[in-house]
């Protein structure tokens, strides 16, 4: 059998971890070591900076050798990073292990799911002591209270009481439905898109009082960690900023991190690397419903360039960003496809651009394969960066809906709502 994690670090997707280590000058090297407790399958430690994504940056695959394992880090600025394991991988499922690397060493332990909370990180390096110090304060004040929150959660999953009746209903249906149908296909869009729907839709009075009472202790553990990052600037508080902004519908107090980032960060990490991350974070927040489309760059397989402004000058827009390794996204595109033959001539267009990695092959077998009838710009190794820009996360996609005066219509948009809005404009 064919290991897929190997088969993924083997392409050059993986040679971006490898090329920007190579890159360093006056490189930073971080020695670091880790063992592995009762986990059989996990083979190889992939280790990869925070928050990238490794279908597109690539990752470092570590061999675990009788529970061991070891890698010296280069990198040109501290940074923090992350380990997953390839049974984790392949699962599509794991818990965040982070932590920071500088000149020094890092000594990692890792257990498997259920001893979870016992993961540590030894290191004397700055950095892993404030995140420490960060992660007893927030287990103090709200530890105790969230896992008991998570357990009458988990139990409420584990009966079958967690969600709606009509969304069980039709999750009943998807499972009944044959493999590899329309109507399956159809009925598992349906179901995500119930997800989008208010929560009370969703989810049953028990679960939703749980759910309250968690954003309750987010609130408690956001107050106490802004107060933390406030008092002096940080590589650690730098990281969170940089967190809490891209992942903004997850937290309460937004606001509290952005002026902590201008009032305490943005001068003393000036220079980092992160700080231009947040600047792009900030400038995504624009991209919403009633605010103009930015311009900017993008890049055609061949190497040629075009302005976003120019190839939608007067026109209704689409802007579609996937990718040949996101399902969603490709499907999201292929239904955008009749509405496109519909009004292209009538002033109507797509603008594809694809997140891949290191070529363009698996972009041009996939548009073949799907049959999208326009072109796609590319963004390679995320050095345009354009999915951060246009606030897009790390899965899913977007599509975004632009008026023929360059005005944001809708930020996730869909093909009925595109279609609806076009029939408006009496195209």
């Amino acid at each position: 059998m064919i290991n897929i994690t190997k088969l993924l670090l083997a392409t050059a997707a993986a040679l971006s971890f490898l090329n920007a280590e190579a890159e360093c000058a006056d490189s930073i090297v971080c020695h670091i070591t880790g063992t592995v407790v009762d986990r059989p399958e996990s083979k190889l430690a992939l280790l990869m900076e925070y928050g990238t994504d490794m279908r597109v940056t690539g990752a470092k695959g570590i061999d675990i050798v009788d529970g061991k394992f070891s890698y010296d880090l280069k990198t040109d600025v501290p940074r923090q990073y992350e380990i997953i394991f390839d049974d984790e991988e392949r699962s599509g499922g794991w818990r965040i292990k982070s932590f920071f690397v500088d000149n020094g060493d890092v000594e990692l332990t890792y257990y498997n799911d259920e001893l979870a909370d016992s993961n540590r990180v030894v290191s004397s390096l700055p950095d892993n002591i404030v995140a420490a110090r960060w992660k007893k304060m927030c287990d103090d004040a709200c530890g105790s209270t969230m896992k008991r929150l998570i357990a009458e959660m988990d139990s409420l999953y584990n009966r079958g009481k967690a969600y709606s009746e009509p969304l069980k209903e039709l999750m009943s249906r998807y499972e009944a439905a044959k493999n590899g149908t329309v109507q399956k296909d159809s009925l598992r869009e349906e179901i995500i898109g119930f997800f989008q729907k208010d929560e009370k839709l969703v989810y049953t009075p028990e679960v939703l009082a749980i759910r309250a009472r968690q954003r309750e202790m987010q609130t408690v553990a956001d107050s106490l960690t802004l107060d933390m990052i406030s008092r002096e600037p940080t590589l650690f508080g730098l990281s969170k900023i940089k967190s809490v902004i891209r992942q903004k519908s997850d937290r309460n107090n937004i606001d509290g991190y952005i002026d902590a980032f201008n009032t305490v960060y943005r001068e003393s990490f000036a220079e980092h690397p992160y700080t231009a991350e947040i600047l792009m974070a900030l400038d995504a927040l624009a991209v919403k419903k009633g605010n103009r489309y930015p311009n900017f760059t993008v890049t055609r397989p061949d190497g040629s360039t075009e302005r976003i402004a120019e190839l939608i000058k007067d026109k209704i827009a689409v802007i579609d960003l996937w990718a040949s390794w996101c399902g969603p996204c490709r499907r999201h595109s292929i239904a955008l496809i009749p509405i496109y033959e519909q009004y292209r001539d009538r002033g109507f267009t797509v603008v594809a651009i694809a997140r891949e990695a290191a070529n363009c092959d698996a972009m041009n077998e996939a548009m073949k394969k799907d049959g999208y009838p326009w072109e796609s710009f590319v963004d390679l190794n995320d050095k345009g960066n354009i999915w951060k820009m246009n606030d897009a996360g790390n899965a899913g996609g977007r599509i975004i809906l632009v008026g023929s005066d360059g005005i944001i219509v809708e930020t996730d948009a869909t093909p009925e709502s595109i279609d609806k809005y076009l029939k408006e404009q009496r195209l």
